[in-house]
């Protein structure tokens, strides 16, 4: 099943990040990515903290998760800067409809 949207809420605060992650047999695989300046620069903040560690995070329209940050790629250019993180973890609990 392929979870795919926007909108991460993590340490109580609802990010505009949007996440790709694919699950297979009862684990998750894919990245989280966040556009624009002040959206990478609070996700790159946000990785640094959580790298290797699990953190439960609730995805819009899934539910909970518990996701380990692995990696962290980063594009800047004078105009745009994005971030995305590979994570790799385990849905906790659904929220939304089964597929």
């Amino acid at each position: 099943m392929l979870l795919r949207g926007r909108g991460v809420t993590t340490g109580g605060k609802k990010r505009p990040w949007r996440f790709l992650l694919e699950e297979r047999q009862g684990r998750l695989a894919g990245e989280l990515q966040a556009d624009g300046w002040s959206g990478s620069f609070k996700m790159n903040a946000w990785f640094e903290k959580h790298a290797g560690k699990e953190v439960e995070l609730e995805v819009e329209g899934f539910g909970r998760v518990l996701l380990t940050p692995k990696g962290l790629r980063t594009h800047e250019t004078g105009h745009h800067s994005e971030s995305s993180v590979k994570v790799e973890g385990c849905l906790v609990s659904r929220d939304g409809p089964e597929v």
